[in-house]
Parts: C-alpha cells; sequence; structure tokens
C-alpha cells in the first residue's frame, strides 16, 4: 500500500526476470543430471505387458518362474539399498523414496501376478491330476492287499 508502483517495462524488473530464468534454467540442467539415476531401472514400467505373454505362453517351466521372480526379489533389494532417499539441490529437493516405493510397488505387483498364474495351475491343473494318481494308487494296492 506504501509502495510506489513498478512499471512492467522498468529496467530494474526485466534485469530481475532475466537473473531469475537464469539462475532457474542452471538449476533445472542439473535435475536433468539427477533423473538419470533411475534409467537402470526403466524397465519395470514396461514388464507388465512381458509378464502377461510371459504366462499365457506353455507349458510352464518352474525354473523360468523362479527366475523371474528371484528377478523382481534381486531389483527390489537393489532399490531399498542403493537408491537415495532424496536428492538435494541448491533450488530442489527430490524425494527419491516416493519414486523407490513406486518402483517397489511394481515389482511385487509383477510377483504376485507370477504367483497367481503358479496357483491357479497347481491348484486347477496339477491337484486334480494328483488326487486321481493317489486314488489310482490306492486301489492298486488294495487289490493286491
Amino acid at each position: 500500500m506504501h509502495l510506489w508502483d513498478v512499471k512492467i517495462d522498468d529496467e530494474l524488473v526485466i534485469k530481475a526476470k532475466e537473473k531469475i530464468s537464469e539462475t532457474l534454467k542452471e538449476n533445472l540442467e542439473t535435475v536433468k543430471l539427477a533423473v538419470n539415476i533411475y534409467d537402470e531401472y526403466l524397465f519395470i514400467l514396461k514388464e507388465k505387458a512381458r509378464i502377461e505373454v510371459f504366462l499365457n505362453q506353455e507349458p510352464f517351466n518352474r525354473e523360468e518362474f523362479q527366475a523371474e521372480i528371484d528377478k523382481y526379489q534381486n531389483t527390489i533389494l537393489k532399490i531399498r539399498e542403493e537408491m537415495p532417499f532424496e536428492i538435494r539441490m541448491n533450488m530442489f529437493l527430490i524425494k527419491c523414496s516416493d519414486i523407490n516405493n513406486q518402483l517397489c510397488d511394481e515389482c511385487d505387483e509383477l510377483m504376485k501376478m507370477i504367483l497367481d498364474k503358479v496357483e491357479s495351475y497347481v491348484f486347477q491343473k496339477l491337484a486334480p491330476d494328483i488326487s486321481a494318481d493317489v486314488k489310482q494308487i490306492k486301489e492298486d494296492l488294495a487289490q493286491k492287499a
């Protein structure tokens, strides 16, 4: 209320805007470099489609399923152990913990998809065959006795 009006095309205002723009530009360039620390984990964002294709291929191989689960478990461990919780910069604070949690949650979801498929395969396809085989063995033993 007690300050005089300053025009937007005033020399001081123009120089201040230029200085602010220059400072922001320099700091944003530094932030771009910080984002590259997650390049190693970009594959996680595309894994859901690959896993869906993988789960629709038969015959199922136990070792392949275990390898996929191990891969995601190791990825979670690596993220938890090696990735920072935050990155502090001059003008910015990048909260990496949120990114880390989201990547780990995505890996958990992928493992759940695999385990759900294993569960349905075991209970819907293998269990009836195993029950029938056990029943047949019992009948064979009963006849021999």
